[in-house]
């Protein structure tokens, strides 16, 4: 199988990269290593038998001819800042939006392979109901989850009249290795690690919150077994991870880490704005079609995101 993955030098595209490259899979990556992201050259490098292509895909001329040589898509292109995104919404809907445009628009016609684009939980927003299917409809309340639902809807038209196989993978937080530990891209549970390891006190906005995580090596080895998979059209999957405590959460990795704090406090209101709850998510849709899913326990993955922040 001949694989592109598109950002592919970021923290989720490489740990695709490696798990494709791991099946003995031709992989290419496309990465215009943007700033304030989780994209190191350092991933691909690490990757030595995969092609790094260092461009960004709206300045890559040869696009259509890089896509009719591949069987498969991987669309890892993503800005995870939410907090950030209510500042630049614009350079969110660049790298959360338009980036996935211009893929779209580059496929050439009669294309015969399929594309796997990787979405967010955030794409839902905070529905009232009981458990989250794909059939929820989806409401965002930030400003990445607005662009990320944009995006799939662009796949959702662009599957139907192009005839290409698009699956849309909405995932919740992840981590583990690669991915980042400075900056503002680092995620919920990054800046934990980040601010525990450095025994501040971390600010937890409601005893009761919940947040799914999950490990990126599970998220790889779901999207290499969904590759193979029998589906057709466009599909939405939910992957769910572990759905969290994150007061238990934070007691665990104080514990670990053996330094920092926590105080819960009422959440400021640019926060609770965009706050998404922490709902079940159904994953029936993807455990039907691959069956048992990947999946390390909670406290691996909490330890293998402590030990990226370690290295």
């Amino acid at each position: 199988m001949k694989v592109l993955v598109l950002g592919g030098a970021g923290f989720i595209g490489s740990r695709v990269a490696k798990a494709f490259l791991e099946t003995g899979a031709e992989v290419t990556i496309l990465d215009g290593l943007f700033s304030k992201t989780g994209a190191r050259k350092e991933h691909a490098d690490a990757l030595p038998v995969a092609r790094f292509i260092e461009q960004s895909i709206e300045d890559f001329d040869d696009l259509p001819a890089l896509i009719a040589s591949v069987d498969l898509i991987v669309d890892a292109m993503a800005w995870t800042c939410h907090r950030s995104a209510l500042a630049d919404p614009i350079y969110d809907l660049s790298l959360n939006l338009l980036s996935h445009l211009t893929l779209i628009a580059r496929i050439p016609a009669a294309w015969p392979g399929r594309v796997i684009f990787l979405g967010s939980r955030g794409q839902y927003g905070s529905p009232q109901v009981a458990e989250i299917t794909e059939d929820t409809p989806q409401a965002p309340e930030d400003i990445q989850g607005i662009h990320k639902t944009a995006a799939e809807s662009h796949f959702r038209l662009f599957s139907r009249l192009k005839k290409i196989p698009v699956a849309s993978l909405r995932m919740p937080a992840v981590v583990g290795p690669n991915q980042p530990t400075t900056g503002d891209d680092i995620g919920l549970f990054g800046s934990f690690i980040r601010d525990l390891g450095a025994g501040r006190t971390v600010e937890l906005y409601g005893e009761d919150r919940r947040r799914a995580v999950i490990h990126v090596d599970d998220v790889a080895e779901t999207i290499v077994r969904l590759s193979s998979a029998a589906w057709t059209g466009f599909t939405a999957f939910n992957l769910a991870g572990h759905n969290v405590s994150l007061a238990d959460a934070l007691r665990s990795l104080v514990a670990e880490i053996g330094s920092g704090s926590v105080a819960v406090l009422p959440a400021p209101p640019e926060i609770a704005a965009i706050d998404i709850g922490g709902l079940p998510v159904s994953e029936a849709r993807l455990t039907a079609l691959l069956g048992p899913l990947p999946r390390r326990t909670l406290q691996a993955t909490l330890n293998s995101a402590i030990q990226t922040f370690r290295q």
